[in-house]
């Protein structure tokens, strides 16, 4: 299996769940919220998390990367409004699912995630409820973009045949904001 196969399957993991809804702290089929989204993904796909990670989590274990290299697979962080206090400095994540795009001197790119807020299913249709879905999002000084390790490790414990303790993500203390 490649990383591009990886990541495929992600997507598709996290598609399987549209029209999920979306719940604080969920991480199961009752209700997502984004971090549990990609729990439960990363989780089917043989990733171990020592603790329940959260959005800040996330964060600190991602790569930062520019948006000239972002590419499906990789994922979009949402930061506080300045003047405006979120439940940590970092609050969202989505995954990326297709290159970013210009259209009328804005830049914008397709996620999957979820979230209290309208999105679409596979085929570009609108949900009538807040959860699992498909957006369009715009990119602006507020967001940041970030590459995970795990689909190198599932590639890397593949190669080995170790398939009973495929990849191991560990909690991170964030005391810092990363420079955007």
């Amino acid at each position: 299996m490649t990383q591009k196969e990886l990541i495929k399957q992600a997507i598709a993991l996290a598609s399987q769940h549209i029209g999920v809804p979306y719940v604080r702290g969920g991480k199961d089929e009752n209700g997502f919220d984004c971090s549990g989204l990609w729990l439960r993904v990363f989780s089917q796909m043989g990733i171990d998390f020592a603790v329940r990670f959260r959005t800040v989590e996330f964060f600190a274990d991602a790569k930062p990367i520019a948006l000239e290299q972002v590419q499906e697979g990789d994922v979009m962080f949402w930061h506080e409004e300045p003047g405006k206090t979120e439940h940590n400095f970092v609050y969202h994540i989505e995954m990326i699912v297709d290159k970013p795009f210009l259209k009328e001197g804005k830049w914008f790119v397709k996620t999957i995630g979820t979230r209290k807020e309208f999105g679409f299913d596979g085929q570009g249709r609108q949900l009538d409820s807040y959860g699992v879905a498909y957006f369009i999002r715009e990119i602006d000084q507020r967001k940041s973009f970030g590459r995970f390790s795990y689909f190198d490790q599932i590639l890397e414990y593949q190669k080995t045949g170790d398939a009973q303790h495929l990849a191991v993500a560990k909690p991170q203390e964030v005391k810092t904001k990363r420079e955007l």
